[in-house]
């Protein structure tokens, strides 16, 4: 918080009201004890995808608490210090999952030129478009992170540094998987918690070995927005389920032919929002019906522009569970 909140939170407690509080690690977590009726009424979680694991211990908390444990509890009233949040600007997170077979080895050079060039093109900068390159075969292999480099020279210098790590298989649907945990994460410099749009950009030589409709779901809820670029080996239908639209599946004869693509490719990375991409994200939600007795529960929730539309919809989506 910006402001002093104690004498709110104070008088919330001697109403009798009484609060819970949930807060990521960016948190000041003696904000949240501050807030909370007792500091074990305070859950702190790593960040907002992390809320499911508060919300077991939060619904226990709830259904077991009877009229006598409340009168039994006594508020505590700890000190806290004002944190005050950097602010944001225009963003966008950019990673690139390529094809690193050895029978696209011939084509390597061409994808390392169009990711080149797409970089040229980009705001590149840790404060502003971050980007990442991730190859894969069997198993995926970070090149560098989204947090790695901080200057488009020194991206572009990793860049001229790729070279085809090689593999027989394409498991398309273990990348995915992988770049989802590993890579769309804080710890990698991502910023989906900030609202920053999250994009990948997929380019594939082939029809992937495992299943990849599941992991291409997983990847859209989790708020990116995949786009894909196959040659003519690759299943257009494949490309189309994991991109978030079908019209951002790209196909071309030869990935020597990439750079056919690239202002289709530009312009949906430079217009497309976090709006936009939760638009076309379809969760499906489930309604599970608790006997809490006789309680009125009301959360409120940080609606300012550090928790962002990606982080709302987390919070909402807890808050339904």
């Amino acid at each position: 918080s910006t402001d002093d909140f104690s004498q709110a939170a104070s008088s919330l407690k001697q109403s009798r009201i009484i609060p819970f509080s949930i807060g990521t690690r960016d948190i000041n977590q003696r904000e949240l004890q501050v807030v909370s009726y007792v500091s074990r009424y305070a859950f702190p979680v790593d960040d907002l995808p992390g809320l499911y694991r508060v919300q077991e211990p939060l619904i226990n908390t709830l259904t077991e608490l009877s009229d006598d444990d409340i009168s039994r509890l006594r508020p505590e009233f700890p000190f806290y210090e004002v944190f005050t949040p950097p602010p944001m600007g225009d963003k966008r997170d950019v990673v690139f999952l390529i094809d690193g077979t050895t029978a696209g080895r011939s084509e390597f050079p061409s994808i390392r030129d169009m990711i080149r060039r797409v970089v040229d093109r980009l705001d590149v900068g840790l404060d502003r478009v971050r980007v990442s390159v991730v190859q894969y075969s069997e198993d995926p292999k970070a090149e560098f992170l989204l947090n790695a480099h901080s200057t488009k020279n020194e991206v572009r210098q990793a860049l001229g540094r790729l070279r085809s790590k090689g593999g027989n298989l394409l498991n398309t649907g273990r990348a995915l998987e992988w770049v989802s945990k590993n890579i769309y994460q804080r710890s990698a410099g991502s910023r989906v918690e900030e609202g920053v749009p999250q994009f990948l950009i997929l380019v594939t030589g082939g029809k992937s070995s495992d299943d990849v409709h599941t992991q291409a779901d997983q990847l859209k809820r989790s708020q990116v927005a995949p786009l894909a670029i196959g040659s003519r080996n690759a299943d257009i239908s494949e490309l189309q389920s994991i991109s978030l639209r079908p019209d951002l599946a790209f196909s071309v004869d030869s990935l020597q032919e990439i750079s056919r693509v690239e202002p289709q490719l530009l312009n949906s990375v430079e217009t497309i929002s976090t709006s936009d991409i939760r638009k076309y994200i379809h969760t499906v939600e489930t309604a599970v019906t608790l006997d809490l007795g006789k309680k009125d529960i009301i959360f409120l929730i940080d609606g300012s522009d550090t928790t962002g539309p990606a982080g709302i919809a987390h919070i909402r989506d807890f808050i339904l569970r």
